[in-house]
């Protein structure tokens, strides 16, 4: 894992090199094990550009298990991909509300310092909408 560590910037040499790193940690590709397994995976995972199918077929030259924790890893990924876009989204929609909130609080008249106080947003981001 050293290896890995050390040249995870290196797509180019994790692909190359991947079989030979994973093979060195063969015995975790069991069921008691595989947690480790899938921590490293998300590591690549999120940090190369390596497609997962790449990955599974590496992993399937080391043991049949390997494929199977890929996909398991994809899908925790694909998970946490979905749950963090609806996170995001309900952010950025609770956000243009106080935004539209914002704009007729201003139209009424009332001040920057207060607008900004009453929707919660940041005083600079209040300056800055344009209520035309």
């Amino acid at each position: 894992m050293a290896l890995l560590f050390k040249h995870i910037s290196d797509d180019k040499y994790i692909k190359e090199q991947f079989v030979d790193i994973f093979s060195l940690i063969e015995e975790y590709f069991t069921e008691d094990k595989k947690e480790l397994i899938i921590i490293f995976l998300l590591y690549v995972m999120n940090t190369t550009e390596i497609d997962k199918e790449y990955i599974g077929k590496c992993l399937d030259k080391i043991s049949m298990e390997g494929g199977r924790i890929v996909m398991t890893t994809a899908m925790k990924l694909r998970e946490e991909g979905i749950r963090e876009g609806k996170r995001e989204g309900k952010r950025e929609g609770k956000r243009e509300g106080k935004i539209e909130d914002a704009k007729r609080i201003l139209s009424d008249g009332v001040s920057v310092e207060k607008t900004a106080q009453y929707t919660g947003l940041p005083l600079e981001d209040v300056k800055n909408i344009d209520i035309e």
